[in-house]
């Protein structure tokens, strides 16, 4: 079973713009690592696109992968949105454990990124806005800053480490692959918030790379003509 990760561009030149940069200098993550160090699942180029594109302006990844090489097509894309992705003050955001889409309101526009063509994630550079979020029952509450800090990336769209020793989110994670190696369900709502707020160990040796990696593709983006 495989995934989708998007975004859309804000306008058809931004994207062609883009799609020159990545046909002529994209690089599979296997060439960002020695031979052998990295997994062997599928991430597709972005140049095809992404299956559940619904939109012109689309542009992501398929994939199956785990490890560095989901890593790198979720930075990728966040990198995408925070340069050059439409912006929205509303967005219909998905959460695993929630039975249906709610809708999130932000005093300022701000990019996203799209899972399956489904949700749609924020990509937030800080948490410092007011943000209001509406339930699947059409009532209205301000939603409290943790609860998306697992949105927040830097400047190139790499994910901000939290700490995995952090009592709570470690304590959730851990209780919750316990279950899931026992094939038992785990009804805390919070766990996936919280796996998704951090960088597993395994990855953090991967990141420098990525962000390397994504530091060329702007620098490429920004001078070529």
């Amino acid at each position: 079973m495989g995934y989708s990760v998007s975004t859309v561009c804000k306008s058809a030149q931004d994207r062609r713009h883009l799609m020159k940069v990545l046909r002529k200098h994209w690089r599979p993550v296997g060439k960002l690592y020695p031979k052998g160090t990295v997994g062997s699942g599928y991430i597709s180029n972005p140049k095809t696109g992404p299956t559940y594109a619904h939109q012109k302006l689309q542009v992501g990844f398929d994939g199956n992968a785990s490890g560095a090489e989901r890593f790198y097509a979720f930075t990728a894309c966040k990198w995408i949105a925070l340069r050059i992705g439409e912006r929205k003050r509303m967005l219909t955001y998905e959460r695993y454990t929630e039975p249906k889409p709610t809708l999130l309101w932000f005093v300022r526009p701000k990019s996203f990124i799209s899972y399956d063509s489904d949700g749609e994630w924020p990509v937030l550079t800080r948490l410092s806005d007011r943000i209001d979020r509406c339930d699947e029952n059409g009532e209205w509450g301000h939603l409290r800053g943790k609860q998306l800090d697992w949105c927040l990336v830097d400047h190139w769209g790499v994910k901000k480490v939290v700490d995995l020793h952090d009592v709570d989110d470690f304590s959730l994670m851990q209780k919750a692959l316990a279950a899931m190696k026992k094939r038992k369900p785990y009804k805390d709502p919070d766990w996936r918030d919280a796996l998704n707020r951090s960088v597993q160990p395994e990855l953090l040796k991967h990141v420098e790379p990525i962000r390397q990696e994504i530091k060329r593709l702007d620098k490429l983006l920004r001078t070529t003509p």
